[in-house]
């Protein structure tokens, strides 16, 4: 896919996570956000000359790989500063959409807003690979 599918991609799975926000279906709402930033990184990625074998497809790794992968742009092309904090940007990132896709606990209105910050600020970082 190309980097136009994948950023159309990625803004539907927003205007997804933005409805279900919207109608307190928390755990959905952080499941398409989550979706809609891994997708604007692949779309990256592509961009970048990267491209997802079918290997990467079925890896369990692919999503960890994927944030890993941009970190890495950033520091190459902006130095280490600019990458520092995104790592922690994508722990919350993962911890808070494996509550929301694999555990019984509800996600709060307060855990929305703490991803939605990460989630902005490590597309952000990903943002000065374009």
């Amino acid at each position: 896919m190309s980097f136009e599918g994948f950023k159309k991609k990625s803004e539907e799975n927003y205007t997804a996570g933005e409805f279900c926000e919207a109608n307190h279906f928390y755990s959905g709402s952080i499941n398409r956000y989550y979706y809609s930033l891994f997708q604007f990184l692949i779309a990256i990625l592509e961009k970048e000359g990267y491209e997802l074998t079918e290997e990467d497809k079925k890896s369990k790794g692919t999503h960890g790989e994927t944030f890993k992968r941009i970190r890495s742009l950033i520091e190459k092309r902006f130095g280490k500063d600019r990458q520092t904090g995104l790592y922690s940007h994508s722990l919350t990132l993962t911890e808070l959409r494996a509550k929301a896709d694999y555990s019984e606990q509800e996600i709060e209105i307060e855990e929305i807003k703490k991803f939605k910050l990460s989630m902005n600020k490590f597309k952000k970082g990903a943002e000065l690979l374009l």
